[in-house]
């Protein structure tokens, strides 16, 4: 049997022939199961009153584990973290997220422009070096 190719559908192969567009088709499929359900539910009345129970269920259990849920550590940790420097520089930072960089830029050249911080990165830098050259040798 030989392969038929554009067989219902338009001249570019990609439009339909009839009328029907994907969202007819789509609000043909919703209406049918809608129409299903609303059959099933006035032919069998407990079983969609157990079904709407469970769906409710559902809900509101989600809705009450979401907030009843622990922070991981790491939320714990960042949750701290972000108090403290606020605190501390008087910025309000989320540290948890990318958006929080600019906002750390002006603290951070202050802090590296103080010279006792200069010369612990100076001298850190180069035990890291030398520890490195002296493990080769």
């Amino acid at each position: 049997m030989p392969l038929v190719t554009g067989e219902g559908f338009g001249a570019s192969g990609w439009e339909q022939d009839n009328d029907r567009d994907v969202l007819g088709m789509v609000s043909g499929i919703v209406e049918g199961i809608l129409s299903n359900t609303a059959r099933g539910a006035r032919e069998q009345p407990m079983l969609a009153a157990a079904v709407a129970a469970a769906l409710a269920g559902a809900i509101v259990g989600s809705v009450l584990a979401g907030k009843t849920r622990r922070q991981t550590p790491l939320q714990e940790f960042s949750r701290k973290t972000q108090r403290n420097v606020g605190r501390a520089t008087g910025l309000d930072l989320d540290l948890g997220t990318a958006w929080s960089i600019p906002a750390l830029l002006p603290p951070l050249m202050r802090l590296l422009s103080n010279p006792l911080v200069q010369a612990y990165l100076r001298r850190a830098i180069s035990n890291m070096i030398s520890s490195r050259l002296s493990g080769r040798a």
